[in-house]
């Protein structure tokens, strides 16, 4: 197999982008026009179908009724979803990676977090903790963590 000089290696910083409002007049953001969550959370195609649900749900009930209320309530009613998963997508982000700061690395680190894993309460939407919700995939990210792998 053919290889290739790598040219540039850099740690791509995990960023959180919300634009709010997400209407302006006619206009509406949807999806990543209008917010961008770090992928540690697997939630953007979630949150971008959210989005056109509501916004589906709105025109049609001008259209077909004349009621703007929801397509005037759009970005009010996303952003409260969204800030949910934003806070579930940075907590846990901060939770797997170190981002480079060497406070968050080591043993104790992995323990701490190993911990917030298992203790909860969980950020994002419906409350709770691991234990409670979830606890499959809960499990997994504590299975993770305690084996090292997460840095």
């Amino acid at each position: 197999m053919p290889t290739g000089r790598i040219v540039d290696k850099r740690i791509v910083p995990l960023r959180s982008v919300v634009f709010s409002p997400m209407s302006h007049g006619r206009l509406h953001l949807l999806g990543d026009a209008a917010h961008i969550v770090p992928p540690m959370g697997a939630k953007g195609i979630h949150l971008a179908l959210y989005d056109a649900e509501v916004f589906a749900r709105a025109v049609i009930a001008k259209v077909q009724e004349g009621d703007a209320s929801l397509l005037d309530n759009y970005s009010d009613t996303c952003l409260s979803h969204l800030r949910k998963y934003q806070a579930y997508a940075i907590w846990i982000t901060d939770l797997m990676h170190n981002a480079g700061d060497a406070s968050y690395e080591g043993a104790f680190r992995k323990e701490i977090a190993l911990a917030d894993t298992l203790r909860g309460p969980l950020p994002g939407p419906g409350g709770g903790t691991f234990v409670e919700r979830d606890h499959g995939n809960r499990f997994a990210i504590a299975a993770v963590i305690a084996s090292g792998v997460c840095s």
